[in-house]
């Protein structure tokens, strides 16, 4: 992660065959428990956002390795959680974040698992939340996470040219 302003904010590793991004979800190990407890996990962009998440108490997060949200994440997700199990996307409230977010849906719900998004205020993204208001002010939030569908009729143009351009 860059220390001060700066691109790209942060400078993630390439895959090796030891180390495999797409089926590896850091802090996995850390929040098992949680998620099994709770038949719900938190998936956030970065590192930093994860570990801000779990100092704080959240302890059902998870982040995905520098990499989009994948078919064998969303696997390895539907087996911890379940039936019944839910999955919050979380990412930073930007452009590319919005856009993670869709895809990352796309990809949990062909896997088999129900998906709500937590939205932040634009520009912020978990860590942010958790310096500025503490473990409190990410749990409001949370609280007001949003199905699937309410989110994608949000970020859809308001100009109907616009929007058939999207389709």
């Amino acid at each position: 992660r860059i220390l001060g302003d700066g691109e790209p904010k942060y400078l993630n590793s390439p895959e090796s065959e030891l180390f495999h991004k797409r089926s590896t979800l850091f802090c996995l190990d850390r929040a098992r428990r949680a998620i099994a407890d709770r038949a719900e996990v938190l998936v956030v962009e970065g590192y930093f956002d994860c570990l801000s998440l779990h100092r704080a108490g959240i302890e059902h997060a998870v982040a995905t390795l520098g990499t989009a949200l994948t078919p064998e994440h969303a696997r390895l997700l539907r087996r911890r959680l379940g039936d019944d199990g839910l999955a919050v996307l979380c990412y930073d409230a930007d452009d590319a974040g919005r856009r993670a977010a869709v895809t990352g849906a796309r990809v949990l719900l062909e896997a088999g698992v129900e998906v709500e998004i937590l939205a932040l205020p634009q520009g912020d993204d978990p860590d942010d939340v958790v310096r500025a208001g503490g473990a409190e002010a990410f749990l409001q939030m949370l609280e007001r996470r949003m199905p699937l569908l309410d989110f994608l009729l949000a970020e859809l143009p308001e100009d109907p040219q616009q929007r058939r351009r999207r389709g």
